[in-house]
């Protein structure tokens, strides 16, 4: 009997068997813990990537087209705001006309020889910006609002013709199409016949981003002519509404930059810009405005801001005229083709009949000014246009003066033999001069 027992196999006491599972659970468990952390910062990192990704290259192709509906848009601009940059970037050969056009929310900051970047606008005007963009882009195109593009000046062009029918459009939930009187734009191409086009199209498109895919009216009947009065909200709104009606295209960013770049070299700081707005304000019959000579202007100019003057004139006696009167002042503007007073006639904006140019020195105009902070000029739809352009763009406190502040004949027919008056004043002064040279 007890050999029968020793034979047998001992078993394992049940001690050793928990002890040698537990040991196999803990090694399975450091196992688990060190890989869940790695498995959840990977998919972390992955998800960002993807987020990043989503909105640099997905969004630039198609996914902004007039097709899709409102939850894509809202999901893409809430989306949007989780991004930790709110900046893009872009090189120079990348098509961002057509990425910008579907991007209304973003706005240029800034631009060098390799990248252009822009950034998100401030959330007090995104939202609105939007709804324009919507309401141009995402209609069934059967409620159409034509306007005729105005061939004024270019603030009367853009103020007028755009800006404000932009936002009746959209209050009466119609898309706005624009169409020329005559088949062309004179800032795409000269009058009376349209030559020298910028352009084929012969229009805004020849600049900017398209205001819409709808196509205007080719009924004149429909055409939209008066909307007069304006409501005061859309001349408060025109600073933003500008934003988004005047986006340059690629090409002519870079024309403008190069000319920008130019022209800040010979700009000493402090400096301020004097707006001499002469050319055909005489010949607006009771609506005319006066021929004020330079020195009305400078005598507006605080003592320290007389030094370096970035001279803003339509008339080249203006400019012989500041730099006779006022040889110790360094005289900023740009070398272009001028008329001499009113002898371009009425309207007529293209002296050097380059319609390009004139629009390419027009924007540069507007981005230089920022470098000045003082400003002196008077009624002037563009003059206008420049101040607020300074507000807008500047760093500093801007002193906006106006050169006939106080005067009561604003417009009227007595200003229309001021171009007289002034040569005459003029010759006074220097038959002054001439005789205490003489003594």
């Amino acid at each position: 009997m007890s050999s029968d027992s020793s034979s047998e196999t001992t078993p394992e006491p049940l001690e050793k068997k928990d002890q040698k599972l537990s040991r196999k659970k803990i090694k399975w468990l450091h196992l688990i813990l060190i890989a869940v952390p790695i498995f959840v910062c990977l998919s972390l990192f992955r998800s960002h990537e993807n987020l990043k990704k989503s909105f640099t290259s997905q969004f630039q192709s198609s996914l902004f087209k007039s097709s899709l509906n409102e939850a894509v848009l809202i999901t893409y601009n809430d989306s949007l705001q989780r991004l930790p940059s709110g900046k893009k970037c872009f090189l120079w050969e990348e098509d961002t006309d057509h990425w910008w056009t579907h991007h209304p929310m973003w706005q240029l900051f800034s631009e060098n020889e390799t990248h252009t970047c822009f950034r998100y606008v401030h959330a007090r005007s995104r939202d609105f910006l939007f709804d324009i963009y919507k309401n141009q882009f995402m209609s069934d195109c059967k409620n159409i609002m034509t306007r005729y593009m105005i061939d004024s000046g270019w603030a009367a062009d853009w103020g007028a013709g755009i800006v404000h029918p932009i936002q009746e459009a959209l209050r009466t939930n119609r898309t706005l199409a624009i169409r020329t009187y005559a088949g062309f734009w004179h800032y795409a191409a000269l009058k009376p016949n349209g030559t020298n086009p910028t352009c084929p199209a012969k229009d805004l498109t020849c600049y900017f981003l398209p205001l819409t895919n709808c196509k205007p009216s080719e009924n004149r009947s429909d055409v939209i002519t008066n909307y007069f009065p304006v409501p005061y909200e859309y001349v408060q709104r025109m600073p933003i509404v500008y934003k988004y009606v005047m986006r340059p295209k690629k090409w002519l960013r870079r024309k403008v930059n190069h000319m920008v770049e130019d022209m800040r070299k010979k700009l000493d700081t402090p400096c301020s810009v004097l707006h001499v707005r002469r050319a055909d304000v005489i010949l607006h019959s009771e609506n005319s405005r006066k021929y004020y000579p330079i020195s009305d202007y400078m005598n507006k100019l605080p003592e320290n801001r007389n030094n370096t003057i970035f001279l803003l004139t339509d008339d080249a006696n203006a400019i012989e005229e500041a730099e006779e009167f006022f040889p110790d002042s360094k005289w900023v503007y740009f070398n272009r083709t001028r008329h001499k007073g009113a002898s371009g006639g009425w309207e007529n904006q293209i002296p050097s009949k380059s319609p390009k140019e004139e629009v390419i020195t027009i924007l540069a105009t507007m981005k230089l000014v920022a470098t000045c902070d003082t400003i002196v000029y008077g009624e002037s739809g563009f003059g206008s246009m420049l101040a607020e352009s300074m507000e807008q763009e500047g760093n500093s406190e801007i002193r906006k003066i106006r050169v006939d502040e106080g005067v009561a004949d604003l417009v009227s027919a007595k200003n229309r033999d001021s171009d007289k008056k002034l040569d005459a004043l003029l010759n006074v002064r220097r038959n002054k001069t001439s005789n205490i040279t003489k003594i």
